[in-house]
Order: structure tokens, then sequence, then C-alpha cells
């Protein structure tokens, strides 16, 4: 197909990031236009993929269809510290794979690692150097809007707790975990896009939301000192919800 501007009249190319170039469209292809500016005989070149509409000195308008032009995988990693700080808790996504269905939604998986300390509140018992841990995979999909991101996600973790030493009345008690527990987690996160090293790799903060979660864990308590004994199958909870701020870098490709 081949369309000539009049000769008083430049044809006006939009391109999609709305720069404007006023030439002489002289043809227009599937994959590419050629044009020359005014009183120039060089020919130029230019992908339609980058063009939004041509509007033609005659009045025609011819408008081109948009390719997505988003790479649609990504690897990731990110960590950060978790609040409340009373807990000391650190999270850390070693492993994230992310894969765009369109502009707007993409799908990822990734492996959690979360670690913190128990404080003494009801039901709890504070480990003196130890820490509490869960880890294992979420899943979930992401909204995309423009370099930010909402995010959603749930997952099967593995709970575990250290040995947990205290003392009360005068009597020492030692507790022991008798298994390793399974908790349901859901988080709703945030992620912005802050720096691009290239157009592919990419600096980022995300803030990760996870909802309340109750820990039932059931565990062997032995007791020495005045009135040694043991018990069995001792049900301890544990509730709370975490905070994590956290930074990352993201490969797209």
């Amino acid at each position: 197909m081949i369309g000539f501007g009049q000769k008083d009249i430049p044809d006006q190319v939009i391109l999609i990031n709305n720069d404007t170039l006023s030439v002489i469209v002289t043809e227009i292809n599937n994959k590419s236009i050629k044009y020359k500016y005014i009183d120039e005989k060089l020919i130029n070149t230019l992908n339609t993929s980058k063009i939004d509409m041509i509007k033609f000195g005659s009045g025609r308008v011819q408008y081109f269809k948009k390719e997505l032009s988003i790479n649609r995988n990504e690897i990731s990693f990110y960590f950060g510290p978790s609040i409340p700080s009373q807990k000391n808790g650190f999270f850390y996504v070693p492993l994230e794979y992310k894969i765009r269905v369109n502009e707007f939604v993409g799908l990822f998986l990734n492996y959690n690692l979360n670690s913190f300390k128990i404080f003494n509140e009801d039901g709890t018992y504070t480990p003196p150097n130890g820490r509490a841990d869960f880890m294992g995979p979420r899943m979930g999909f992401a909204l995309h809007f423009n370099n930010s991101e909402i995010r959603y996600s749930s997952g099967l973790l593995k709970f575990q707790f250290p040995e947990i030493r205290t003392s009360n009345s005068g009597l020492n008690t030692i507790v022991s975990d008798s298994k390793h527990n399974g908790i349901e987690m859901h988080a709703l996160s945030m992620k912005q896009t802050f720096y691009k090293i290239k157009n592919n790799i990419n600096i980022f903060l995300i803030v990760d939301y996870i909802f309340p979660i109750q820990i039932s864990r059931y565990v062997d308590v032995s007791y020495s000192g005045l009135f040694p004994g043991s018990e069995s199958n001792v049900l301890i909870p544990f509730e709370s919800d975490f905070i994590n701020i956290m930074i990352g870098s993201s490969l797209t490709f």
C-alpha cells in the first residue's frame, strides 16, 4: 500500500510515546512505513509497532494495532525487616518467578523464609537465644499499573520453633517440639519499581502485609526441680501479623 501526502500539507505520524513527525509518508506495509521530510530526498524507515496513528494531509486517519511490548518473564529476590520491631524479625524471598499474562496481570510463585523472635505475651514462650521460623512457597497474582503492582498471595508454610527454655516460680521448665506445624498464610503487597539499571534489570521496594495468622503447636513438656514430671501434646497457641518492608532486584526477559 502506498500513500502520498499533499505537497503543501504534510502527514502527521503520531507515535505511541505521543511524539509527532511532520513528514511525507511514501510507503506503508505490515511491519514498517517509509517517509521523507519536506524538501529532502532521503527516505527513512519506521517500525509500525512504534506508531499509534497517521493523520494524512488529505484528512484520512489510519490507526495501527498496538502490540504488547513487555517482557513476559521475571525472576527476582528481595529481603527486609519485619514490623513490629520487637519481634526482631527478618523476611527473605530468595527466588520468585513471575509470568505476565497480559499488560495488566501477572502470576507469580516464590519461596519464603521468615525468622523472628517470640516475645512474652499470652500463650507464648520466649527462647533465650533462639528464633522461630516459617518457610515454604507462596503463589499469587499481581495487578500492574506502570511501575507499580498490587499483589495478593497465599501459601502453606512449614513452621518451626526452636527448643524453648523458661522458668516459673523457681521450677525449671524445658519445652521441646514434638512435631513441626504447617500454617496457611495470606498476604497483600504493594511493589514499586524506582530504578532501572538497564531495560531489563530493576530495583524495587515491596511492602508485604501478612494477615493475622494463628499457629497451634503441640509440644512435649518436661519439668525438673521440686516437682519433676512431664506432659505430652500440650497446646501452645500463637497469633500474630507482620508487615515486611523489603528491597529487591529483578531480571525481566
